[in-house]
């Protein structure tokens, strides 16, 4: 690749005034077009409001997340910072699968349920 700094001091570079409004012109054409400019959606780091409408999650809640380090962020100073593919990652952790053929709703929490009747007994049994 032919650089500039490896030219000979004697070389001298003739540019005219129509190539470089050519050159402006071709230039102003490539900034515009919208795959040039930087897209929110696809950047990879995001603050805490980017977050907020990605995970659908309320503000509170997620400082509550990344206070009890529940939630994968990092910090620079005072401001939270989130990784796009890590949130995404984190929503589907706790994914539930469906029950095949099942009249049951699916458990979501993987706390097993106990039975009305059973909580009873056992508040009866604990009394004197």
């Amino acid at each position: 690749m032919l650089e500039l700094q490896n030219l000979p001091d004697f070389i001298k570079l003739e540019i005219s005034k129509s190539d470089l409004l050519d050159f402006a012109r071709v230039l102003a054409q490539e900034l515009h077009r919208p795959s040039a400019l930087p897209n929110p959606e696809t950047r990879e780091i995001v603050d805490l409001s980017e977050a907020v409408a990605i995970t659908g999650l309320a503000r509170p809640t997620l400082y509550t997340l990344t206070s009890r380090r529940g939630i994968p962020h990092f910090k620079r100073g005072k401001k939270l910072y989130f990784r796009r593919s890590e949130l995404e990652a984190w929503l589907f952790t706790n994914r539930c699968k469906p029950l095949a053929r099942s009249k049951r709703k699916p458990s979501c929490s993987g706390k097993k349920r106990r039975a009305p009747w059973t909580v009873l007994k056992f508040a009866e049994s604990a009394c004197p």
